[in-house]
């Protein structure tokens, strides 16, 4: 019984930190608009700020959870988490700037959009595989948001 109990505790956690994260993610450009009216603040020190205060969060809970075992990492996946942490920075650097000059929807809307399209370029160029009709018509439907957009 005190199996299930364990269980059902962790996946309410679980549901809660979920729930946390998409609420934090999803005011991001809305918080940062609101900063660019209120202060003289710029995308460059907003996403400063962002990454200056979540990586020693994310480490500490990183040594919380595997004390020396984050340390057991090879080259290559060293190399592989500079490079996705380098991009994310790059990532929130224009995202907050695209929401500065176009606004929250604009914003949102193509960086939304936009993913599922490189996925899909990317996946064609590194497996050389041909996208089937299904992805095709999938990516038919992503593009015309876009351009109405755009346009």
């Amino acid at each position: 019984m005190q199996s299930i109990s364990n269980d059902r505790s962790a996946s309410r956690r679980g549901l809660l930190l979920i729930l946390l994260s998409g609420i934090l993610w999803g005011t991001v450009g809305t918080s940062s608009k609101i900063l660019y009216g209120i202060s003289a603040t710029t995308p460059l020190s907003v996403g400063f700020f962002r990454l200056a205060i979540s990586v020693p969060v994310l480490l500490t809970a990183c040594w919380i959870s595997q004390r020396r075992k984050m340390f057991d990492v090879t080259r290559h996946d060293l190399t592989l988490m500079f490079l996705t942490g380098a991009m994310t920075a790059f990532y929130q650097l224009f995202y907050l700037a695209s929401v500065e000059r176009a606004g929250v929807a604009v914003a949102t809307l193509i960086t939304l959009c936009t993913a599922p399209i490189m996925v899909a370029a990317f996946s064609v160029i590194i497996t050389k595989e041909r996208p089937s009709a299904f992805v095709m018509i999938a990516l038919a439907g992503i593009v015309d948001p876009i351009f109405r957009t755009i346009v």
